[in-house]
């Protein structure tokens, strides 16, 4: 039989001392107790649940920005025994569940990005102190292109297909083609830094700084072919 045990019996079993290598801050959840679950089975499997929530580093690289794909990883280890004291190893089915049920709000929904796979994998870590066992779970996640589609691509090229109009507009009306092309430049040098404001900063050029960058040279010649 499976019997649920309580703190005082749980602190009497010898728990690996898990850390996460790559996590910035972590969190132990003991609202309203201690969130931990320790079952063992009538064979005398011990299993334990804990329920914690951490904020770990991804090495993210938006060269392909908004078209960015992103593998970040959640790497663990103990941090007293070695390899020789502990072996960590996944599970041979299904290691890792995630929820995927979002329309009932169970599934893991975020606002730029979707999961689209994740994959486990080992490996051995030398240090100063020793050889340890890791276990690596990577996520892969891709950005949604809707809003980028709609704003961030869409309101660009139809400036550019505005500041073309000008070309239908008699030569001898010298405000109005003046008027027409300096305010497509300025309206799209107003968009592309407001936007700037919400993509991500990063000292390299990115595929939608080209793609703006672009668009601007369109519109500029255009102002330009008139003169």
């Amino acid at each position: 039989f499976r019997r649920v045990l309580f703190r005082s019996i749980m602190n009497e079993i010898w728990v690996p001392d898990i850390f996460f290598r790559n996590a910035k801050t972590e969190y132990m959840h003991n609202n309203t107790r201690p969130n931990v679950m320790c079952r063992i089975d009538s064979n005398g499997r011990v299993s334990i649940s804990r329920r914690i929530s951490l904020v770990s580093r991804c090495e993210m690289d938006f060269a392909n920005f908004p078209f960015d794909v992103h593998n970040c990883q959640l790497i663990f280890s103990s941090f007293q025994y070695n390899r020789h004291e502990l072996w960590l190893q996944w599970k041979p089915e299904n290691p890792v569940y995630i929820p995927t049920n979002s329309g009932q709000g169970y599934g893991l929904r975020l606002t730029d990005f979707y999961l689209e796979d994740e994959s486990v994998s080992s490996a051995v870590i030398r240090t100063n102190s020793g050889e340890y066992t890791t276990l690596v779970i990577c996520f892969k996640f891709v950005r949604h292109m809707i809003y980028y589609a709609i704003n961030s691509f869409f309101i660009p090229c139809l400036l550019v297909c505005l500041s073309h109009v000008s070309f239908w507009i008699e030569k001898s009306a010298t405000s109005a083609r003046t008027s027409y092309g300096a305010l497509t430049v300025l309206a799209l040098t107003i968009f592309s830094v407001s936007e700037r404001l919400y993509c991500p900063k990063v000292s390299y050029t990115t595929a939608y700084d080209i793609y703006v960058s672009v668009c601007f040279v369109y519109v500029f010649a255009a102002f330009i072919e008139f003169a």
